[in-house]
């Protein structure tokens, strides 16, 4: 090993930065660089190679095209960052994804490049690169994926890297930087209150929210989701859009990795709108004047003390809320016990039937469940 990179690699492992690395293509030697050298344990938690297409995809939770991409090392990087959260538990995770596309036995139609990436918890950049065809040797390319991991890592740690990177005057590093203003990322931090993603998947803060809103963890989104937006649409009169929630009363916040992959499932299929708000008087108070698609389970829950902490005048406070905000319900019935459940089952109160309206069994009726589709995948 080069005396410069082990000094760097030294400097690494002396630093706080606790590092998950998660490699396809290329960037070999990197990973046994960094395990070589005395006191890796210090640095690196986890290395995770993602080979073959299906381990890609399981990885990253869909399968990207094309593989070898700035917007694969970033989300790479951040799972791993998000996995490094994980298991360090202090301010410095990080995460390193890098992909690449380099010499094989076999000529490539394609160029020989690479992307590799960081994430931490105030940063996402990285290089991208590359490389002239039949220049080097695969093990000669695999070196260069390698150094820039390293590098990347020198960097976070605050250590000086001077190892050469063997360039040739054909090949410049493209510097990624994370896009200015990440709207998602403007919302897991909490400065802006809702973002709105369109189906062609651009995703804006300052778009108008449409006032009709089907909520959901949408895990995954399928086609009762779909017809029950289009029934309400129907009714209302109005477009009505998806919202999902990055907080849940119930589960663990979502990342920014989860949200990623839920948005997509969205992509040419309807509007979603994103928000941080976890009960309906806090999706109201972002939201005021919406009306929210629900199902009859949901109904049910707005009216039990239980989902209040057991207390009847915290549910009540919530409900006088969602009043004062202009907040409304358009209920869906399904079926339960053999029966059909709709509005009339509930037992709303007298002074909030006004805030609530059914749909008709006639115009809407689905008997497939988020929970029962993910189990029937699961078995597949």
């Amino acid at each position: 090993m080069d005396a410069k990179l082990r000094q760097a690699i030294e400097g690494i492992h002396a630093s706080p930065t606790k590092a998950v690395i998660a490699a396809t293509g290329g960037g070999a030697q990197a990973l046994a660089w960094l395990l070589g050298v005395p006191n890796a344990s210090r640095t690196v938690l986890e290395i995770t190679v993602p080979y073959a297409d299906e381990a890609l995809a399981e990885y990253l939770g869909h399968s990207p095209s094309p593989v070898v991409s700035e917007e694969v090392a970033m989300e790479m990087a951040q799972l791993a960052f998000e996995r490094a959260s994980h298991l360090s538990g202090d301010g410095c995770a990080t995460g390193v994804g890098a992909t690449a596309t380099i010499r094989t036995q076999r000529e490539k139609r394609g160029e020989h490049r690479c992307f590799i990436a960081l994430c931490s918890s105030d940063s996402r950049r990285g290089y991208g690169l590359t490389m002239v065809k039949g220049l080097r040797e695969r093990e000669a390319e695999d070196e260069i994926v390698s150094k820039l991991i390293v590098r990347l890592l020198a960097e976070e740690s605050g250590v000086s890297f001077g190892v050469q990177m063997g360039l040739s005057d054909r090949e410049r590093l493209e510097v990624l930087q994370e896009p200015a203003g990440d709207p998602v990322r403007k919302l897991l931090e909490g400065s802006v209150p809702y973002i709105v993603a369109d189906m062609d998947g651009s995703v804006s803060t300052e778009v108008p929210c449409p006032t009709a809103l089907l909520p959901g963890s949408f895990y995954p989104l399928h086609a009762g989701h779909e017809a029950l937006a289009r029934v309400a649409s129907e009714i209302l009169g109005t477009e009505v859009a998806f919202e999902l929630s990055t907080a849940n009363v119930d589960k663990p916040p979502l990342t920014y990795a989860d949200v990623s992959r839920r948005l997509r499932q969205f992509e040419g299929r309807g509007v979603v709108v994103l928000t941080r708000a976890a009960t309906f008087a806090e999706k109201a108070r972002v939201l005021p004047g919406s009306t929210f698609v629900i199902g009859f389970d949901t109904a049910m829950r707005l009216f039990d003390p239980k989902y209040y902490g057991g207390s009847q005048a915290a549910m009540v406070e919530a409900l006088e809320e969602l009043r004062g905000s202009g907040g409304r319900f358009l209920v869906a019935g399904r079926v339960e016990d053999e029966r059909f459940r709709s509005l009339d089952d509930v037992g709303v109160p007298t002074e909030y039937r006004d805030m609530l309206a059914g749909i008709p069994e006639s115009a809407f009726r689905r008997d497939v469940s988020s929970s029962e589709i993910r189990g029937a995948a699961s078995r597949l």
